[in-house]
């Protein structure tokens, strides 16, 4: 009985739903073509990009390692100070046109 009751419940969601949504269909409206200028300027087929970045404070790195070879420890430590740093890039673009 209660499969019944289901089906007849989503055969009537069913028809109030395409009951619902008859409504006519309307065509869109085209749009206007934008008005444009006689001559319009050609796009760029070389670009120059210049990029910089710096860095204003020191920075330093260290770093300890302790590894066991053969029974023996090795202690192996490292440091590393970097101070400011200016690092400049420069990137030529062509545009190939095909």
């Amino acid at each position: 009985m209660m499969r019944l009751e289901r089906r007849l419940a989503l055969a009537a969601l069913a028809a109030a739903l395409v009951a619902t949504s008859t409504s006519p269909a309307r065509a869109q409206a085209t749009p206007a073509k934008p008005a444009t200028s006689a001559a319009a300027p050609a796009p760029s087929r070389i670009q120059l990009v210049l990029n910089a970045s710096f860095w204003p404070t020191k920075t330093s790195f260290s770093d300890s390692r302790t590894l066991t070879e053969y029974a023996e420890q090795t202690t192996i430590r490292t440091s590393y100070e970097a101070g400011s740093g200016f690092g400049p890039d420069v990137a030529l673009q062509v545009a190939w046109k095909t």
